[in-house]
């Protein structure tokens, strides 16, 4: 009886020990478990934050890249406006050129017309004077041929009174001798 007795305990004892074991084995296995999902976890946060992190990486390059865009354009934007400006100098020059040519040509035409006009005055001046000269001679011409006429009637009608002086002169000297 204490020999049945004894191998009892031996075999709950045995039993006690085999629940232990297996309790251990379950700690162990769910330790595992525990572990290898804590590994998971952790690989997987750090995929995510490195997913993340392309992510803003990512986000930044694309804000570069429109950042860069934006001020292409606008350098654009500002090269075509120069152009513009510097178009419409140029043409504002030409025109101020132009008015200067147009006015200097108007000044030259107007010059000429001057000379014109004071040469056709000195030529109008010159015939009047050329016509006076000439209406003057012809008077004094006119004079002297009156004046000449004038002396050659004076001495035609002097030698007549003399030609009847001397004829009487002549009949009264034949009558005294007659007497």
């Amino acid at each position: 009886q204490r020999a049945a007795k004894l191998k009892e305990e031996q075999i709950a004892i045995a039993k006690e020990r085999e629940a232990e074991a297996e309790r251990l084995a379950a700690i162990n296995t769910q330790r595992e478990k525990d572990e290898e999902a804590a590994a998971q976890q952790a690989a997987k946060e750090k995929e995510e934050q490195a997913a993340i992190a392309r992510q803003r990486e990512e986000k930044e390059r694309a804000a570069q890249q429109a950042a860069k865009l934006k001020e292409e354009e606008s350098a654009k934007h500002q090269a075509a406006k120069e152009q513009e400006e510097q178009a419409a100098i140029a043409r504002q020059r030409e025109e101020e050129e132009k008015a200067a040519q147009q006015a200097a040509k108007q000044q030259d035409e107007q010059e000429l017309a001057k000379q014109k006009e004071e040469q056709e005055a000195i030529a109008r001046q010159r015939e009047a004077e050329e016509h006076a000269a000439a209406q003057k001679i012809a008077k004094q011409k006119e004079e002297q041929e009156a004046l000449a006429r004038q002396r050659e009637a004076k001495q035609k009608e002097e030698q007549e009174a003399l030609s009847r002086q001397l004829e009487l002169e002549k009949t009264n000297k034949l009558m005294e001798e007659e007497r």
